[in-house]
C-alpha cells in the first residue's frame, strides 16, 4: 500500500478464541478515528481505523445441538401481573442470570414453548431508558429452536427479528434485539449471531397492553410466528415514533400522516381526482384541450415576461402548473382516512358525524385534511388550534393501532390512545351509538 493510497477494503475479520471463533459474515463498515489520549500534543496525530461489522457470527467448538434461542430485549417494557404461573420447563438464560420466576411471562410462539423473563435489574434498567434514554437491556425472551428459525439464521434473514414489532405495541416503545444465541439443552451457548439492532426511541411509557392481559396478547399474535411485510413494519415504527414524540406535535403529526399513507398504499387505497371518473375517450378529448390551452399560456406568460409583468407572468405559470397536474393531484388526506375506516370496519366516521353540523363525515374530512397541513408545514400558530390538532392526532393514533392490533391478529383489550386513564376496550369497541367524547371530541371542533 502506497503512501497516498486508501487502504485495501477489508473483507473478513476473524478472532480465535479459547471458548470459540468469532467471525464477520457481511459487509464490515470501516472509518478513522484520532490516535487517543496519547498523541494529545502531538502535531500529527496517527489515525486509527476502526472495523465494525454489520454481522458476525460466534461459534463455540462443540458438537452439541441447539434447543432453545435466546433473544436478549433493548428497552422492553412490560411485565406479567399475573404471578401464579409456573414456570416453564425450558433452560432459563444462565447468560443473564434470569432466575425470578415472578418475572416470566410464557406464552407460544409457532406452537412451541417460549417465555419472556424480566431481568432482575428491570426497574433500575426502565429509569434509565425513560429518564435518561438510555438503551438497555431490560428482558431476554427464549423460545423452543426449530428449523423454520434456523433456515432465517442460514439466510441471515431479517424476518427473524419480526417479532419485535408487536413487543413495540406493549408499551408504546421501540425494542431492539442486538443478537441471538443458540443454546443446547443445559442452557450452554453453541453459537451467537450479531445483528445491527434497530434503533430505540423511547421517552415515555404508555400503557397500551395492560401488564394483566400481556400474555393473551403474546399467545395471540405468535400463535402463527411472526413475519410481516415490510409496510406493516414501516407503519409500526411510524406510530411509536409519533407516540414517542406526541408534545411535539407537528412532528407527531408528520410521523402518523406517514403511518396512514403507508396503510393506505398497502391496501391500495389510492388517491383519486375528478379525472379519474371520465372514460378514456373522455380522458383523451379533455388532455387535448389542456395540452393546447398550456401551450397557449406558455406563450402569455413569455409575453408578460417581455413587458416585464413577471408577477403577472408567474400567475400564469403557476395557474399552467396546476392545469398540466389535473390527473396526479393530492388526493384528499381526510378521504383516506374515512376509507381506511370503512375497509376494517371501524365506526368512527359515525360517531364524528355527532360531533359536525350536517353533512358531518364531509366536514371532518376537511378539518383532517387542514390539520394535516398545517401541522406538517408547520403553520401551527394558534393555542386554539393546537389543542385541535391534538384531538386529531390522538385520535389518528389510535385509528392506526387498532389496524396494527387487527394486522397482528389481537383479538383481545388494549388502552386507546384517545382515552386518557387506565381505559381497556376491544378492538372494535367504537360503535355508532358511541359518545364522541370518548374519542376526545368536547364539542364540535369548529365550534
Amino acid at each position: 500500500m502506497g503512501l497516498n493510497t486508501k487502504p485495501n477494503k477489508c473483507i473478513l475479520i476473524c478472532a480465535t478464541t479459547k471458548d470459540g471463533v468469532f467471525e464477520s459474515v457481511e459487509e464490515i463498515i470501516d472509518y478513522e478515528v484520532d490516535g487517543g489520549e496519547f498523541f494529545l500534543f502531538s502535531n500529527n496525530p496517527p489515525k486509527k481505523i476502526v472495523f465494525k461489522p454489520t454481522r458476525s457470527v460466534f461459534k463455540r467448538e462443540t458438537n452439541a445441538s441447539p434447543k432453545y434461542l435466546v433473544f436478549p430485549l433493548i428497552n422492553y417494557l412490560g411485565r406479567n401481573e399475573k404471578r401464579a404461573i409456573n414456570r416453564s420447563k425450558i433452560a432459563s438464560s444462565n447468560f443473564f442470570n434470569t432466575t425470578q420466576k415472578d418475572n416470566l411471562i410464557s406464552f407460544s410462539y409457532c406452537g412451541n414453548k417460549a417465555y419472556i423473563e424480566i431481568l432482575p435489574n428491570y426497574e433500575k434498567q426502565k429509569d434509565g431508558i425513560l429518564k435518561d434514554s438510555k438503551k438497555e437491556i431490560t428482558a431476554v425472551m427464549v423460545c423452543e429452536y426449530d428449523t423454520c428459525i434456523f433456515d432465517s439464521l442460514i439466510k441471515q434473514d431479517e424476518s427473524l427479528f419480526d417479532f419485535l414489532f408487536p413487543l413495540c405495541l406493549i408499551k408504546g416503545s421501540m425494542v431492539g434485539s442486538p443478537w441471538v444465541e443458540l443454546r443446547n439443552k443445559d442452557g450452554l451457548v453453541v453459537s451467537r449471531h450479531h445483528f445491527v439492532c434497530m434503533q430505540t426511541i423511547t421517552k415515555k411509557e404508555v400503557d397500551i397492553i395492560n401488564d394483566y392481559h400481556i400474555v393473551h396478547y403474546l399467545s395471540s399474535v405468535f400463535r402463527m410466528g411472526s413475519k410481516y411485510d415490510i409496510e406493516l413494519k414501516a407503519c409500526v415504527v411510524k406510530l411509536v415514533a409519533s407516540i414517542q414524540y406526541r408534545e411535539k406535535i407537528e412532528q407527531a403529526m408528520v410521523s402518523i400522516v406517514s403511518a396512514i399513507d403507508i396503510l393506505c398504499k398497502k391496501n391500495k387505497i389510492i388517491e383519486s381526482t375528478l379525472f379519474d371518473l371520465l372514460d378514456d375517450e373522455t380522458k383523451s378529448a379533455l388532455r387535448l384541450i389542456i395540452d393546447e390551452s398550456s401551450d397557449k399560456m406558455k406563450s402569455l406568460a413569455i409575453i408578460l415576461k417581455k413587458s416585464n409583468k413577471y408577477e403577472y407572468a408567474n400567475y400564469i405559470e403557476v395557474v399552467r402548473n396546476k392545469l398540466l397536474s389535473i390527473d396526479s393531484r393530492p388526493g384528499n388526506f381526510g378521504a383516506k382516512v374515512v376509507r381506511l375506516l370503512e375497509l376494517y370496519n371501524f365506526n368512527d366516521k359515525y360517531v364524528i358525524n355527532k360531533t359536525f353540523p350536517e353533512p358531518g363525515v364531509c366536514n371532518w374530512e376537511k378539518e383532517l385534511s387542514r390539520c394535516r397541513g398545517v401541522a406538517v408545514h408547520g403553520m401551527i400558530d394558534d393555542e386554539n388550534d393546537i389543542k385541535k390538532i391534538f384531538i386529531i392526532l390522538c385520535h389518528l393514533q389510535d385509528i392506526v393501532l387498532r389496524i396494527l392490533l387487527k394486522s397482528f391478529c389481537y383479538d383481545g383489550l388494549y388502552g386507546p390512545l384517545c382515552r386518557f386513564g387506565n381505559a381497556s376496550e376491544p378492538i372494535d369497541w367504537v360503535l355508532p351509538k358511541t359518545s364522541p367524547l370518548l374519542l376526545g371530541y368536547e364539542n364540535s371542533i369548529d365550534e
